[in-house]
């Protein structure tokens, strides 16, 4: 998930810049969230793109900065536990300040989960 959401970061910075070439608005992340889960189920990593600013989320300028951390638990209990460590993790590859942060999980609680953390490292 980890390499799928810095490709799709990347296609979007990408698709952007074409974008600003053919004078087209260019596209802001309003929302993202995961999906599924579970037992032998796939999750899902969404990105809800609209062309309006948003109340919050990452506008065009924000996106070729956006670090993620994505992890995988099996104890929903020591989801706090895991997040923190993202937490960490994603401090130390930004370096500096973090900011316009999305956080989301899927999963059960007796089952397999996924869970990140993403944001703007100004």
């Amino acid at each position: 998930m980890q390499r799928l959401f810095s490709e799709k970061v990347v296609a979007l910075v990408a698709e952007n810049a074409a974008r600003a070439r053919a004078s087209l608005p260019e596209l802001c992340v309003a929302d993202a969230g995961l999906a599924g889960g579970g037992d032998g189920h796939t999750f899902v990593l969404a990105l809800l793109l609209t062309t309006d600013e948003p109340v919050a989320g990452w506008l065009p300028a924000d996106v070729p900065s956006v670090v993620g951390v994505f992890w995988v638990g099996g104890e929903a209990e020591a989801l706090g536990d895991y997040q923190e460590a993202a937490i960490a993790q994603l401090k130390a590859a930004a370096s500096s300040a973090l900011t316009k942060v999305i956080v989301g999980h899927a999963g059960g609680a007796d089952q397999r989960f996924m869970g990140f953390i993403a944001a703007v490292a100004t």
